[in-house]
């Protein structure tokens, strides 16, 4: 339990925050969400993918709803989305952008 805790994150959101040249995400935002092959495994278990080849579109104000089985990468999606990590392989795109242009402070308000 301690080493998942303790396990440094490859994502410096200080850092990043700095960063001027990062897109914010404010009231022009319109939120549509796709994952492309998404592939994504946590970096304290290397040897689990949870996600395997993703993909999905979510359009600006639609509601979704994900289901499925404990450990299917429904906690995953959402942590990639906030960018508490990024995926292994594919890409995450709000607005046509890759989600890694965006400040992070913008995105996770």
């Amino acid at each position: 339990m301690f080493d998942i805790l303790e396990y440094p994150s490859k994502i410096d959101a200080v850092s990043m925050n700095d960063n001027a040249n990062l897109k914010i995400a404010d009231n022009t935002f319109e939120g549509r969400i796709e994952f492309r092959n998404v592939w994504f495994r946590y970096p304290y278990d290397p040897d689990n993918f949870i996600l395997r080849g993703t993909s999905f579109k979510i359009d600006s104000m639609e509601s979704v709803g994900i289901v499925g089985q404990f450990g299917s990468g429904k906690s995953a999606i959402v942590d990639l989305l906030m960018r508490f990590y990024d995926p292994d392989f594919g890409e995450i795109m709000l607005d046509g952008v890759s989600i890694q242009s965006y400040n992070l402070q913008s995105l996770r308000k």
